[in-house]
């Protein structure tokens, strides 16, 4: 089943977002996507237009999907230049295209089985022009094969603590709040170079991989996440 993010998900951990990281990773973002070559946007897993009114704001013509209703009802709110649609990540293809780039954040790709997430990463190409390019933002594999086990983050009080367990190539996440309900999350991870591997028989290659939106810093198993830019050939 693919992961729910009830409401409670959202307040602890997508609404406390510091303000300056998501200004500082939409900068990012326009780096990799100059306009005008890449002003049609499709933002996947858009939430509450976290991103998408940023782009909006800085000229780009942003389309955005989710499957949670109000966070597209609260994305339409907030960003009324934006279209913003309700739809399950496998069902990207009904989306009509082309766009110059897609955008995956903060670990919204890999939510399914292998065949599925594969079958999504392909519908992402087919709406994408020749030259397009797709950013994914995803947590590194071998980082979490090597941080196993209980933490107790502090970000927000709400949150007393997450269980991180891998099984091969699968990671489940189990978040335990404070107010004595949990929650489940479970994604399929990859290396860079894995990725890569998935993607090069779509003709999406790989132009940039970087650590925390870093061009000089190279993805390590000692580093969370990484980023990673493909180009449809």
């Amino acid at each position: 089943m693919p992961n729910a993010y009830t409401r409670h998900w959202f307040e602890v951990f997508l609404e406390t977002m510091p303000e300056g990281l998501t200004a500082f990773e939409v900068d990012a973002i326009e780096e990799r996507l100059p306009r005008p070559g890449f002003s049609r946007v499709l933002d996947i897993c858009c939430g509450p237009a976290r991103h998408a009114a940023h782009l909006v704001e800085r000229g780009y013509d942003v389309t955005g999907i989710d499957r949670d209703a109000e966070a597209v009802a609260q994305a339409s709110q907030r960003c009324p230049l934006g279209r913003f649609i309700e739809a399950d990540q496998r069902e990207v293809s009904s989306v009509s295209g082309p766009f110059d780039a897609a955008v995956v954040l903060w670990q919204s790709f890999g939510y399914f089985e292998s065949a599925t997430n594969d079958r999504v990463l392909a519908d992402i190409r087919n709406l994408l022009r020749p030259g397009g390019r797709l950013v994914l933002d995803l947590f590194h594999r071998s980082f979490f094969e090597r941080n196993q086990g209980r933490i107790a983050p502090t970000r927000d009080p709400r949150c007393r603590a997450i269980t991180n367990e891998m099984n091969g190539p699968r990671l489940t996440s189990t978040i335990e709040y404070a107010n004595g309900s949990t929650e489940m999350m479970q994604f399929e991870l990859f290396t860079p170079e894995e990725i890569q591997r998935r993607a090069a028989p779509l003709g999406l290659e790989a132009i940039e991989t970087c650590c925390w939106w870093d061009a000089g810093r190279l993805p390590t198993a000692d580093e969370q996440r990484f980023q990673i830019v493909f180009q449809r050939r």
